[in-house]
């Protein structure tokens, strides 16, 4: 048996103003809920794109407040919510977070997370370098 799931996947231009991305991100995920999705995605870096010592020292626990708050919306509209990433507090780790998604059922409660694993390390020809291993931890 077949089963139809409608899926939206959300598009946010996030910054470090986490008040401002918590408003539209959940705005968003209203609106594609009262569209009829089932499945609402957001992006990586959900809940704050900015400097990344910032990040690091925002970082919650996965039941940490922002977190929370994905959950009870989650429940609220009785959807499934993949919050592609938000910063979590890595144990044991000085100056790192790690960089995790969490899904949500319809009854607000954490099915999954995913910390990431494979980081963005680059070192470019003309000396641009990137190193995502500095902040975030595997």
């Amino acid at each position: 048996m077949l089963q139809t799931v409608k899926a939206a996947c959300v598009q946010l231009q996030c910054n470090s103003d986490t008040i401002r991305n918590w408003e539209s991100c959940s705005r968003l995920i209203r609106e594609a809920a009262h569209a009829g999705a089932d499945l609402v995605v957001t992006p990586e870096n959900t809940t704050f794109l900015g400097p990344h010592a910032q990040k690091v020292a925002l970082a919650e626990p996965l039941d940490g407040p922002s977190h929370t708050r994905f959950a009870e919306l989650a429940a609220d509209l009785g959807i499934t919510l993949l919050v592609g990433s938000v910063a979590e507090v890595a144990e044991g780790e000085t100056g790192r977070c790690h960089n995790t998604s969490l899904l949500f059922g319809p009854d607000g409660s954490r099915l999954a997370h995913y910390r990431k694993v494979h980081l963005f390390d680059v070192d470019v020809e003309d000396g641009v370098r990137f190193k995502e291993s500095d902040t975030i931890a595997p």
